[in-house]
Formats: structure tokens, C-alpha cells, sequence
């Protein structure tokens, strides 16, 4: 089986940066929860706490994994960190050393995390998580009859977060697994940890204007359906990709523009955007379909996002 950072490093870009810059749905209580700016309705599919992120330089990847049934994949030991959300289907894993599983319970509650047994395997199934500590060894595999579809937010080493964009499809998929890229960002620091990564799903109404908020950590989005206009006030720019699907062919270029401070741009369905830390960014639903996304959060363990601005 070959290793599973080189699968999804399909999504590994260094991309250029300003310098300084299916799964059971648990319904949101307080906003802070999964850092998202207040007055936005969501639900959250999968959390993870890390004890500690990678150094910067960083890239940040998020995609949707799928392995057909008997397929499955080494985890080598690399200096990354990764959340894995199954949608369907059961994953086995036998890691080497013992690793958070985040389980949901009826009404969609998320349970608190347990630990495994290093060295035994355990399954992750629908609604689901794992986080994969840095370094972690071990395998992932579909034994299952099912195929398995999950979500996965990785952050790993970058020489230079602020080269030019180039793509990077290191290896093909192994048979039987597929992934496709959904966003990305690179980062010149991280915070040192712990922290925790969210993965929610937001559902905005037409006419919905969501306000000017500083973000505390990095965000990445996708953008399932619908259009809407993101606005930046202040602080690093926001990095934008479109046709991020696209990526998933070897060979093919990222179309990425950046947008600064008091400059506004439209993305629609298929687009991505990373929000760095810092940026104070808001915006509206444009015409009368409702906006869903699927979001990337990482930010420190205890800190929440700030009051928006007026």
C-alpha cells in the first residue's frame, strides 16, 4: 500500500502568500465553538484537538477521500497532523500509538474523544473521526463491503509557503482509492498548540449579509452550491482558487487570485478560499440560491473568534 501523506500531498501547493500574512451533523450552540462569525448557521462534522501543529512554513490541505472495498494505504511517519470525518462507509485502522476517536451519539451530539490501544486495530464509521498526531505510523484500509467517502484536513511542512503556485500531484492513487482537493492555503506560522480543527457545513439564506469578523485562526472553504460576495476590510489578503476540482488531474494549473484589503470578489460553486489568521473578511449571498460550504477551521485550543467589527 502506498503512504497516505502522498496521496493527499496532490493537494500540497506552495502557493503565494503577502509576507505577514453524508456524516451525522451536530447543530452549533454557542458560535465559538467552531470559530465561524455569529449570525451564520451551521453544523459541525468532525473535531479534533492536536497538542501540537507542525512549524511554519505549513500548507493546509482539505478533500474528500474514497477507497473501494479491500482497498487501503500505509501511514508512514511524517511530521504532519491530520483530521480524518468519514461521510459513509468504516475505516479500519491499526495505528502504533493510541489516537483520539471522536464517536456521535443520538441527536447528533458529539461524544467526547477516546483513546485507542496503540497497536490494535479500531473502526471509524458515518459521523466519525480520528486525528493522526504527528509522526503516527500504522495503516488505513476499507474492509468493509461498502466503499468508504471521508473528509480529511492535513497541515504539513512547507520549505517556503510563499513560493509561486505550482502543481503538485507527487504520486497517482493507489487502485481502488480516489481523492479529490476541495481547498488549500499555506501559512508562514502556526501557533504553537494545542488546537483544535473543526469541519462544519454552512447553509446561508438569500439575502443573508454575514459581518466583517477578524479571524482567530486559518480557514479553508469550498463552496458546494450557490454564489456569494466575500468583502476584506483589513489584514492579510484572502487567497482565492477556482475550479479547485480541477486539481485532481495531474498537470493541471491553480488559478488563484488574491484579494486585499478593500477589494471584493465573487465565487461560486466549485470555488475555494483560505482566510489567514487575522483578516477581517465578510460579505453577502448573491441572487436567490442559498450558499453551502463546507469549511476548514484551525485555530488555538480556547480562543474564539472576534466581535465583529462595526
Amino acid at each position: 500500500m502506498r503512504r497516505l501523506v502522498a496521496l493527499v500531498s496532490i493537494l500540497a501547493l506552495a502557493v503565494a502568500l503577502p509576507t505577514g500574512a453524508g456524516a451525522v451533523a451536530q447543530e452549533a450552540s454557542p458560535v465559538a465553538e467552531a470559530g465561524m462569525p455569529s449570525g451564520i448557521p451551521f453544523a459541525i462534522l468532525a473535531l479534533g484537538v492536536v497538542e501540537q501543529l507542525p512549524p511554519g512554513p505549513a500548507e493546509i490541505g482539505f478533500g474528500r477521500m474514497g477507497f473501494a472495498p479491500g482497498s487501503g494505504i500505509d501511514i508512514d511517519p511524517e511530521p504532519w497532523v491530520a483530521l480524518i470525518a468519514v461521510e459513509s462507509g468504516t475505516f479500519t485502522f491499526t495505528i502504533t500509538t493510541a489516537v483520539p476517536v471522536s464517536r456521535m451519539v443520538f441527536a447528533g451530539v458529539l461524544a467526547p474523544p477516546e483513546a485507542t490501544t496503540a497497536g490494535v486495530a479500531f473502526t471509524v464509521g458515518p459521523g466519525e473521526s480520528v486525528v493522526l498526531p504527528p509522526f503516527a505510523t500504522g495503516e488505513v484500509r476499507n474492509a468493509g463491503p461498502e466503499p468508504v467517502v471521508a473528509l480529511i484536513v492535513y497541515i504539513e511542512p512547507s520549505e517556503d509557503a510563499a513560493t509561486e503556485a505550482t502543481p503538485a500531484a507527487r504520486e497517482e492513487a493507489p487502485a481502488g482509492i480516489t481523492f479529490e482537493p476541495l481547498a488549500f492555503g499555506a501559512v508562514e506560522q502556526l501557533p504553537p498548540g494545542p488546537a483544535k480543527i473543526d469541519i462544519v457545513r454552512t447553509t446561508i439564506a438569500p439575502g443573508v449579509t454575514f459581518p466583517q469578523d477578524a479571524r482567530v485562526g486559518v480557514e479553508v472553504d469550498h463552496v458546494e452550491a450557490g454564489s456569494l460576495t466575500l468583502r476584506t476590510t483589513g489584514g492579510p489578503a484572502v487567497q482565492v482558487v477556482r475550479g479547485v476540482a480541477e486539481l485532481g488531474t495531474p498537470g493541471t494549473e491553480p488559478i488563484i487570485s488574491m484579494v486585499s484589503p478593500g477589494q471584493e470578489v465573487t465565487v461560486s460553486a466549485g470555488d475555494a478560499f483560505f482566510i489567514p489568521a487575522g483578516s477581517v473578511t465578510g460579505g453577502e449571498v448573491v441572487g436567490n440560491t442559498e450558499v453551502v460550504a463546507l469549511i476548514a477551521i484551525i485555530e488555538p485550543l480556547g480562543e474564539t473568534a472576534a466581535t465583529p467589527e462595526p
